[in-house]
């Protein structure tokens, strides 16, 4: 198994590797301290990327480590983006995946939801969301769910 670091940015890529030539998996951790606005700013959150052997007909499967009040990503890590879905197209690329989790948290969907509760907040009132977002961003309890601090 081989580690590599690479920065790109303010990215963070660690590589590992495994398998033989014909079973290629490929395991991607993405430090992103790149939110300089929107809801989340500041914040530093943590993705891990699996990329199987069906790659590049099948999307990667793409966890948040970091546990974060989102209305698109659950609190389980799970991530609720189009293109790791029904829109994969094989010339997509990793990098395309980063770029869609920055938008998601430049704009959050709550019309796809995973964390329905959040979601609802952010259509009812947007001044609570915000406030939630920035209390578990510094670390503390959004209604029963204690968040870690992650802004960096």
């Amino acid at each position: 198994m081989q580690v590599e670091r690479r920065s790109a940015g303010k990215v963070w890529i660690r590589l590992r590797g495994g398998g033989s030539a014909s079973r290629l998996s490929l395991m991607l951790k993405i430090n992103c301290f790149c939110l300089f606005q929107g809801f989340y700013k500041g914040g530093k959150f943590v993705f891990s990327f699996k990329v199987g052997q069906g790659y590049p007909h099948d999307p990667p499967k793409v966890k948040c480590e970091t546990m974060v009040y989102h209305p698109n990503i659950d609190l389980e890590g799970n991530v609720c983006l189009n293109i790791l879905r029904e829109d994969w197209k094989p010339v997509l690329t990793v990098n395309s995946i980063i770029y869609g989790l920055q938008y998601l948290f430049l704009e959050p969907n709550p019309e796809d939801p995973l964390n329905k509760e959040a979601a609802e907040v952010l259509q009812t009132n947007r001044r609570l969301f915000e406030q939630n977002v920035h209390r578990s961003l510094r670390g503390g309890y959004v209604g029963a769910t204690y968040f870690e601090r992650c802004l960096k």
